[in-house]
């Protein structure tokens, strides 16, 4: 089972504990990832309930995301309730 698995920076470079690095302006991708880093785990359910309706800042690693998939970063006008 050992020979499968892969190291934690590929699928999970951020911990759960550390989500508030996904939304810091001052970090961008290359921060947070490795070059084997092939997804980021967003922990949505952790992700929603800090956020509270707050914008997700452009510069911030989900910014950068967001804009590389071409999806437009929620601002706090457009933000979705957190009781959804």
């Amino acid at each position: 089972m050992m020979r499968h698995a892969a190291p934690i920076d590929v699928f999970y470079p951020v911990l759960h504990t550390q989500i508030t690095m996904l939304l810091d302006p001052a970090l961008s991708l290359t921060d947070i990832g490795t070059p084997r880093t092939l997804c980021i785990h967003l922990f949505d359910q952790i992700l929603k309930k800090w956020m509270k309706g707050r914008p997700i800042p452009a510069t911030s690693p989900l910014g950068q995301m967001l804009d590389r998939c071409a999806l437009p970063a929620r601002t706090s006008a457009t933000a979705v309730p957190h009781n959804r």
